[in-house]
């Protein structure tokens, strides 16, 4: 008998690969139905989680794995909606934006 040879272990990589996969197919055919890639892509990613169809779970060596592609995912968005806000309209709206929010805070914090 030989040396044993270690075990070689694709099935993260092999994951990664049809994550990035799914996550791409998603946007292309988001495009293609005039939709948000962003929310979509959400949506795809809940149906195909955990709570969905259960393709992408957490593995007992790693088990917040999932929740921090989420995260990275979240902030990906947050800044990609960012860099789409239209600063001069956003100063010509931002007086009565700060009233409106303003009188909202009133409102529920007397109610409450």
């Amino acid at each position: 008998m030989g040396p044993s040879q270690p075990e070689a272990h694709f099935e993260p990589v092999l994951v990664l690969v049809l994550f990035l996969a799914v996550v791409y197919a998603s946007g292309v055919i988001a495009k293609r139905l005039h939709l948000s890639p962003a929310l979509f892509e959400m949506v795809v990613g809940v149906a195909a989680g955990p709570g969905g169809l259960n393709i992408f779970r957490e593995t007992p060596g790693d088990e917040h794995w999932l929740r921090q592609i989420g995260y990275v995912g979240v902030t990906f968005l947050m800044f990609q909606n960012t860099m789409r806000v239209d600063l001069p309209q956003l100063r010509t709206f931002a007086s009565r934006a700060l009233v409106m929010h303003g009188a909202a805070v009133a409102v529920l914090g007397t109610l409450l």
